[in-house]
């Protein structure tokens, strides 16, 4: 039986032809953030990341403890930085009108930038205000447009109040559809999370819709007379493939002292509908919580902590394994140190960056935050800020600037006749074109050359590209190697091809079939667009007076050559037959000699088309025998 295995392996080999590479919205691609290359942080400091390694840059005007943003352009040249109060261009002088706005220089996560989708040249600048300073307590907006001041921008709307009490948790994420993005806060001394969705209109001014309102978790408020206010302190994120929101933040144990329990806590997000669920809270006792981020996959959170143990200074970063089965107990400790550790933040390198207090002159970093600690690593002075100096606070950029071009083609190679299935689906997309005229979400390729696509979307166009490339494959037509026949009988041979513009026999035929008494090596050269490849078998004629089977049938119920049943001369002490079609599927098997094929597959006739059979017999005292050949079926 080993040849009959064989024999349907390359049947089965010959259906291998079409390829197929399916891109998913939410299957990403490497970070490409370079809205994300220059970061504005602390006082006076700055870092930009264009070689690969973040260098500091002199110059920035910013003075912050805490929250800040910054906001490159598509190739990283920098377009403004904020501390949420005021907004400088990038000749570091406050913009106009660009002063007032109601973030806070002591806010966790004072302001987030989001730019407008489809309409370049408008950013918009959430905030949130400082609970420690008092004032304004709300999320609210302001629009910058780049196209004013001689392209270095001006703010022409302020202070768009959005919700009237919020924690100094300020983060987004992109929404489903590729193009939306969600800018998600909490409710101050409540369990709300507030997401408002950013969207465009057809009259070109983006809008924020919403809010999408999420009760899960705990309430964040103290009305306590100590430090009532110190409970809205910590960073929330929301991970780089949008499903999972973290938080952190200090539950103080009293209304008179200033001891407290760290809280972690997440939660499932649904970046199609921005509802967050599913809280999960785990405390840190003694301590206080800060940053909190997650790794580039999103499997690993990193969350810094700080405060006195047994009366001395104290901070370090932990990591939890989201996949865990039980994900308090993964916690591990990456790392202590002081001066504390405060906001964590992934660069455009892939490395988590750690600000460091007091004033430090550099910034640390977790080198590879997708390894399970400790081969994450850690390096303390992983980013010198030369002129500047570091507290609390780092650009707060969400994770996934990234442009759907995620879809995540790759350069592409096959095979000469296959054909390779492509598809590019966006949900909300309104229309495609490929480069070769298709305008369907999936296209079809088969020739060499660079690919591309554009996906329309209400508000803007996606594109994508990869090159597809032919390779030398091992030719899978003939169906074997090695083929038998009895000596006088005709072989017929199907070469055809997928694709194929030309065929050549060694014999001087032109055909993808053909029918041929020749023995030995029989090759065929079968011509594509871009190459020629060659294919062959061996032929070989027995002598078959035991069982001798005809190449040809006609089951058209005319009483002539209806079955397809091999002639038996001899006494046999065991016989089989079976019958496949050229992929390799049994249509038709019996051990019974006097049972022949009738050409139908069930209830149904079979096309009429080339099959192959195998018969396998042995005569008493003789070994066993076996004849594999080729059949035409015609009615």
């Amino acid at each position: 039986m080993e040849d009959l295995c064989k024999f349907v392996w390359m049947m089965r080999r010959k259906n291998c032809l079409l390829v197929s590479m399916l891109a998913m919205v939410l299957c990403t691609t490497a970070l490409a953030q370079n809205q994300h290359l220059q970061w504005h942080l602390g006082f006076g400091a700055a870092l930009e990341f264009s070689t690969g390694s973040p260098l500091p840059v002199a110059g920035s005007a910013m003075n912050t403890d805490e929250g800040c943003a910054s906001i490159c352009d598509a190739t990283g040249n920098l377009q403004f930085y904020t501390d949420g109060v005021t907004v400088w261009n990038r000749q570091n002088n406050p913009m106009p009108n660009g002063t007032g706005l109601f973030g806070g220089t002591s806010a966790t996560q004072s302001a987030l930038i989001v730019k407008a989708e489809g309409l370049d040249s408008l950013y918009l600048v959430f905030t949130v205000p400082a609970q420690l300073q008092g004032g304004h307590t709300g999320l609210s907006y302001s629009l910058v447009d780049m196209r004013l001041d001689n392209g270095l921008g001006a703010v022409t709307q302020k202070n768009i109040l959005l919700c009237d009490s919020t924690t100094e948790k300020l983060t987004a994420i992109r929404a489903s559809n590729g193009s939306d993005v969600w800018v998600v806060t909490h409710r101050w001394k409540s369990d709300a999370f507030y997401a408002y969705r950013v969207t465009c209109a057809s009259t070109g001014t983006p809008q924020v819709l919403g809010p999408v309102i999420s009760r899960a978790g705990s309430v964040m408020g103290f009305d306590g007379a100590f430090n009532p206010t110190a409970t809205s302190l910590g960073c929330m994120r929301i991970s780089p493939d949008g499903r999972r929101l973290a938080l952190v933040w200090s539950r103080y144990l009293n209304d008179t002292s200033p001891d407290s329990d760290a809280d972690v806590e997440w939660f499932d997000f649904n970046p199609a509908t921005g509802v967050v669920s599913q809280p999960n809270i785990h405390q840190i006792p003694g301590l206080r919580a800060y940053g909190c981020a997650f790794s580039p996959s999103s499997r690993y959170l990193y969350v810094s902590t700080y405060g006195l143990v047994n009366g001395i200074a104290y901070s370090d970063i932990r990591q939890y394994d989201l996949l865990a089965a039980n994900i308090p107990a993964s916690e591990t400790i990456v790392t202590t140190g002081i001066p504390e550790f405060g906001t964590l933040q992934l660069g455009p390198d892939g490395k988590l960056y750690a600000a460091r207090l007091a004033f430090s002159s550099f910034l640390s970093a977790i080198p590879s935050p997708d390894s399970a600690a400790p081969q994450c690593g850690f390096v303390a002075g992983a980013a010198p800020l030369a002129t500047g100096m570091s507290t609390w606070g780092l650009p707060n950029q969400w994770d996934d600037f990234r442009r759907p071009e995620i879809w995540a083609f790759q350069d592409t190679s096959i095979c000469p006749w296959e054909r390779l299935n492509v598809i590019a689906g966006i949900p909300g997309a309104l229309g495609w074109l490929w480069s070769n005229g298709n305008t369907e979400y999936e296209a079809t390729l088969t020739a060499e050359g660079l690919v591309t696509v554009e996906v329309y979307l209400p508000c803007d166009t996606l594109r994508d590209s990869f090159a597809l490339h032919h390779k030398f494959c091992d030719p899978p037509f003939l169906a074997a190697r090695v083929m038998d026949t009895c000596a006088g009988d005709r072989m017929i041979l199907d070469a055809t091809a997928p694709l194929a513009i030309a065929y050549h026999w060694k014999n001087g035929e032109n055909a993808a079939q053909i029918a041929t008494a020749d023995t030995g090596w029989l090759w065929v050269d079968i011509t594509f667009d871009h190459e020629t490849i060659r294919d062959s078998v061996y032929l070989r004629h027995h002598d078959c007076e035991c069982v001798q089977a005809t190449n040809v049938f006609s089951p058209n119920g005319d009483g002539i050559n209806d079955l397809f049943q091999p002639r038996v001369h001899c006494g046999l002490e065991t016989y089989q037959l079976a019958v496949y079609d050229r992929w390799g599927a049994r249509l038709f098997q019996t051990d019974d000699p006097m049972q022949g094929w009738d050409g139908h597959v069930g209830p149904a006739q079979a096309p009429e088309t080339v099959y192959y059979y195998v018969v396998e017999w042995k005569q008493y005292a003789e070994p066993a025998q076996q004849k594999l050949g080729t059949l035409m079926l015609l009615r």
